[in-house]
């Protein structure tokens, strides 16, 4: 976990779950390894599963927008699109509509483009770490 998990309000989780839910319902159907990712991210921020059921998924990405806007520190709105391309990187299904989404957001509510630029770039990195990983004890 890291320190700035540690310092979010709880305003400031619910928000973060409340991305995290808007990603997951972009990818379509109910995906139970997405849900689990949830689930152990709440878990991480110390939001148990009762509190994780309270969190109201955004209707729109205005709405969510609306939230973010709500949190004052740069850095968490930072970790909150991080957050969100690593989700929507996962199990290497990026979809185009999730991709323009995040920039939507992202600029909305105060990010530069070329920082969600760095961010996404930072996520292929480690898909590229990943692949490579896997080779390397695959292959004989």
């Amino acid at each position: 976990m890291s320190i700035l998990t540690q310092k979010l309000t709880k305003k400031e989780k619910g928000i973060y779950l409340q991305a995290l839910a808007f990603i997951m319902s972009q990818k379509g159907k109910a995906n139970p390894a997405l849900k689990s990712y949830l689930r152990v991210q709440a878990l991480e921020i110390g939001v148990d599963e009762k509190q994780l059921e309270e969190v109201k998924l955004p209707q729109s990405a205005l709405e969510l927008c609306r939230s973010i806007k709500k949190i004052e520190t740069m850095s968490v709105r930072r970790f909150i699109i991080r957050e969100m391309i690593m989700l929507a990187v996962a199990a290497h299904e990026l979809q185009e509509n999730e991709v323009t989404l995040i920039y939507q957001v992202g600029n909305a509510v105060g990010i530069d483009t070329d920082r969600i630029d760095d961010l996404f770039m930072w996520a292929a990195r480690g898909l590229e770490w990943q692949i490579e990983g896997a080779k390397m004890v695959e292959e004989d």
